[in-house]
């Protein structure tokens, strides 16, 4: 690479990758992500895809309210034992 490309650490993988590497994120210092595209995928393939998609229905009011009604029946089919 030449020298006038910029780098950066990816936090995840520990390597220093080009600024193209990362993803955009305006609330960081250099205004990229933490973590290089490619761990990002691995992530999202692995827990965060799950947890994001939660993240965001837990932002709706309808949403929280869907979550609580899963976790009540959850708790409700634990209680109930059968009768013999």
């Amino acid at each position: 690479m030449p020298n006038d490309v910029k780098k950066k650490r990816c936090t995840k993988c520990n390597q220093m990758l080009s600024f193209d590497s990362f993803q955009k994120d305006k609330n960081r210092k250099y205004g990229l992500t933490f973590y290089c595209k490619t761990c990002r995928k691995e992530i999202a393939r692995t827990k965060g895809g799950r947890a994001l998609e939660k993240k965001l229905s837990k932002s709706t009011e309808f949403g929280w309210v869907s979550i609580q009604v899963g976790k009540a029946r959850e708790r409700s089919k634990k209680k109930i034992a059968p009768l013999i």
